[in-house]
């Protein structure tokens, strides 16, 4: 992805588009394309302390370029009153490959800055190289500037703090109160590092003002190394919690940096993103949710698993984290968020969207026997604590549906709370959750049929007749068209939202053909969008249109109206399963209309979440996992379409030419 001079000389453009890079350990680099941070979550090193809590340690590098006895001040910073200093007007371009590039020209000199994080460890890696000049000598200031704090919260400096650093054989170590962690930044090649400790005062966060946060803060700079700039003899800065000897800093860059692709088209760019959820930690592999705040969620990890490992042809790492999830699995259970003795178990549909990963790598595999061996005790502890009863009042009902509440809490993937209540009641039956249920429920009884497991068979056989013959009674609203979103103390819940497509979506439907065909027909013209389904038709008097403002103003839309990407995927896998071939000119348009995406919030990847409105901005996390993951699926699934049309189409061919040369 390439962006010339005319875009980042605009403000608009370079301040409001952000790049990410991520390591398999934890840490992450991110920022706007102009390194101008608006947001508390930007730093370019930020990584886990021995809590797995994140710290931005390493918040901006800033630079300056001496020359013609002059100095230039390349980085950018929102003050309360300017953008200073302008370093963005001396950007000739930026590249975001799998590594990101900056290109600079001052008058004659033009020199490139790349930065890796390291693949083998929480280490950032910058790497300057003089490309050209017509001057005898060039020197680099390179400033770090440090925060040394939890990523959710500010750091303000008290006027008679300072940050202890000390030079160690060429390397500066810094520590600052009682983090109990230290940086260690160094500089290949010939250097001087001048000590001239002293803050930053009032950086501004423009994204945290808006969401109503304290957006003001003051960052630490013990001085600032300095470094010729030669031709062909590259520079090289690292930071990280321990030091590398100098004459190996080279050597290790390379190898970090060794295979590093361009991204040269969408489908790449996806692939990409995807393998930056992916965390080693002590208990296995592990999906984090979305950047920059979300952790591991019980839910997303299930909804994103097929797409971020099957959709890109890693069936082994589908293992490697389904594993891990697993080890957490309680009373038939998953945690919504946390895990170990931190697990908190508050939600209806995670050991059910558990189940349906499971099943999409039965399907990827075609070995459903071999499936069930493997998983096959969890998935039955799964249906059993959810037949006879769980926590927070899951339990199965006389008429086979599955029904959840709990006083308080929001059980579903709709899960905003407000002053103690949910914003979106669904207590007792909700549509999605009982879809997945008979799903959950049809797959077992097939993966232990290929299996032989008799006991199961003979317990489950009579559900799935059970459960369907109740879930159009219930859900299906004739004059409406639609399914009922929830069902509770007999009064359903009509309220026209997208959680009725999974009961299309999902392998195994308890719907008949025609009822199928109207889910798939509203859902498309009243929620659907180019980013995302809507979580609520715009004529409902509860519809918020724009998520914005502090909050509490913020989780009132969050399932009001916003628009979320995640669902496009089970809704182009409705339309398939509706519409078979005819299906490939719309989830060719999905895809199409998904493309701007990528270049218009984070570069590379997909958001969180979209105002219902048009133009349908970005908002919420910039990247995050399940809408990465349903758009690989949806681009699968299109290939799969073209495929399967193009066998057609061959066949047909050779069918007319058998023809012919009989005739």
């Amino acid at each position: 992805m390439h962006f010339t001079q005319a875009q980042l000389h605009k403000n608009d453009f370079h301040l409001h588009r952000e790049w990410l890079r991520t390591s398999p350990h934890g840490a992450y680099a991110s920022s706007s394309l102009s390194n101008c941070h608006s947001r508390k979550y930007h730093g370019i090193l930020v990584l886990p302390d021995k809590h797995e809590q994140m710290q931005v340690m390493l918040s901006s590098l800033d630079e300056t370029l001496l020359a013609y006895e002059d100095k230039f001040e390349l980085a950018t910073h929102r003050y309360p009153d300017a953008i200073h200093p302008v370093g963005y007007q001396y950007l000739e371009s930026v590249d975001v490959d799998e590594a990101i590039s900056w290109t600079y020209r001052v008058d004659q000199v033009k020199f490139k800055k790349t930065l890796v994080l390291s693949p083998a460890e929480n280490r950032l890696w910058v790497k300057y190289e003089l490309l050209e000049t017509n001057i005898p000598e060039v020197h680099l200031g390179i400033h770090p500037l440090m925060a040394f704090r939890d990523i959710h919260h500010i750091r303000r400096m008290e006027p008679d703090f300072m940050g202890k650093t000390e030079m160690q054989k060429l390397v500066i170590c810094t520590e600052i109160d009682h983090t109990q962690m230290k940086l260690y930044c160094q500089v290949s090649g010939k250097q001087e590092f001048i000590h001239h400790a002293h803050f930053y005062y009032h950086m501004q966060f423009a994204h945290e003002q808006e969401r109503g946060y304290a957006y003001e803060e003051d960052l630490y700079c013990p001085g600032y190394f300095k470094v010729p700039l030669l031709p062909g003899k590259p520079v090289i800065f690292s930071a990280g919690t321990k030091s590398i000897p100098a004459e190996k800093m080279l050597t290790r860059y390379k190898a970090d940096s060794k295979g590093l692709k361009e991204l040269d088209d969408n489908e790449a760019m996806l692939k990409h993103a995807a393998s930056q959820f992916i965390r080693t930690v002590r208990g296995g592999k592990e999906i984090q949710a979305g950047y920059h705040w979300f952790g591991r969620w019980g839910r997303d990890t299930c909804i994103a698993l097929p797409g971020l490992t099957l959709a890109t042809h890693n069936p082994q790492l589908f293992k490697e984290i389904i594993s891990t999830i697993l080890k957490d699995l309680k009373y038939g259970l998953l945690p919504n968020v946390g895990k170990k003795n931190e697990a908190s178990y508050n939600s209806a549909d995670a050991a059910l969207w558990c189940v349906w990963a499971i099943q999409q790598y039965a399907i990827y595999t075609q070995d459903a026997g071999k499936v069930w061996k493997t998983y096959g005790e969890a998935l039955k502890k799964i249906l059993n604590y959810h037949a006879k009863g769980t926590l927070n009042g899951i339990h199965a009902m006389s008429n086979g549906l599955l029904s959840a509440s709990e006083t308080g809490k929001a059980l579903t993937w709709m899960d905003a709370i407000v002053d103690g209540y949910p914003v979106t009641p669904r207590s007792g039956m909700a549509v999605d959750i009982n879809a997945l249920w008979y799903n959950a429920v049809c797959f077992c009884l097939e993966a232990a049929r290929c299996a032989g497991d008799t006991v199961f068979i003979e317990a489950w056989t009579r559900w799935p007749t059970l459960i369907e013959s109740s879930f159009e009674d219930v859900f299906w609203d004739e004059e409406r068209g639609y399914l009922a979103d929830s069902f509770f103390n007999g009064v359903a819940d009509t309220a026209l939202r997208p959680n009725q497509i999974f009961a299309v979506s999902l392998p195994y439907s308890p719907l008949k053909k025609s009822v199928k065909k109207a889910v798939v027909e509203v859902v498309g013209r009243e929620l659907l969008t180019p980013r995302g389904l809507r979580t609520l038709e715009q004529r409902d008097p509860n519809y918020k249109g724009v998520y914005a403002g502090n909050v509490r103003t913020r989780d009132l839309a969050y399932h009001q109206g916003t628009v979320w990407p995640w669902l496009l995927g089970h809704y182009a896998q409705a339309y398939c399963a509706t519409h078979e071939k005819r299906a490939l000119p719309v989830l060719q348009k999905i895809w199409d209309d998904l493309q701007p995406a990528l270049t218009e919030y984070c570069i590379g990847t997909i958001a969180e979440i979209y105002d219902g409105d048009p133009p349908f901005e970005p908002k919420g996390a910039v990247s995050q996992a399940w809408s990465v993951a349903e758009v690989l699926r949806i681009r699968q699934l299109l290939d799969n379409l073209k495929t399967e049309n193009s066998t057609v189409k061959s066949a047909g061919r050779q069918t007319l030419r058998a023809t012919a040369t009989a005739l």
